[in-house]
């Protein structure tokens, strides 16, 4: 499924959107079951980690609730915006797929390749991972996590992140 086109629907339902509570309520589940049925699940796959990396054997569930459980271990209640900022990264870095490795960008040149859903580098996910989602870099909830507060610490939110912000602006999405 086109995630531009649910985007464009989401920022429909925002622009609609009264500030009270039950309504803001009721459209975070709307928001929720757009992202469960738009995003891939993904369950065991068979691939390698390259360079000795930890993975996980089984990754099972979806994006969709992998970004809710990385949302709950931050202490985070994510926006509508920020569900569509976090939903559009991963689509775009990764198409999904928790154990994505890339080898031929920059990075893996340098013998760093990016890693997991949201393509952090090894040195960047051990900076921005948080105790407890620190020791495999391929876990889903771990790289949400690395990757949401890399970016927030180097944006300051995640609409500033370069490829949402051009996306936002009618651009074509940008890696981190």
């Amino acid at each position: 499924m086109d995630l531009n086109v649910n985007s464009d629907y989401l920022t429909t339902i925002l622009n609609g959107l009264a500030a009270s509570k039950k309504r803001r309520e009721s459209f975070q589940e709307s928001a929720q079951n757009l992202l469960n049925s738009s995003l891939p699940s993904t369950g065991p796959t068979g691939m390698d980690a390259a360079n000795g990396m930890s993975r996980l054997s089984n990754p099972s569930g979806s994006v969709a609730d992998w970004i809710q459980q990385a949302g709950k271990a931050l202490g985070r209640n994510w926006s509508p915006a920020e569900l569509k900022a976090i939903s559009t990264m991963i689509q775009k870095e990764s198409g999904g797929n928790p154990n994505a490795i890339n080898k031929w960008d920059s990075n893996a040149k340098k013998g760093t390749p990016s890693q997991g859903l949201m393509q952090t580098i090894p040195g960047t996910f051990k900076q921005y991972a948080m105790p407890g989602y620190n020791s495999n870099i391929l876990d889903p909830i771990s790289n949400i996590i690395a990757g949401v507060r890399y970016a927030e610490s180097r944006y300051g939110n995640l609409g500033n992140v370069p490829g949402i912000k051009a996306m936002n602006s009618g651009g074509a999405y940008r890696g981190y």
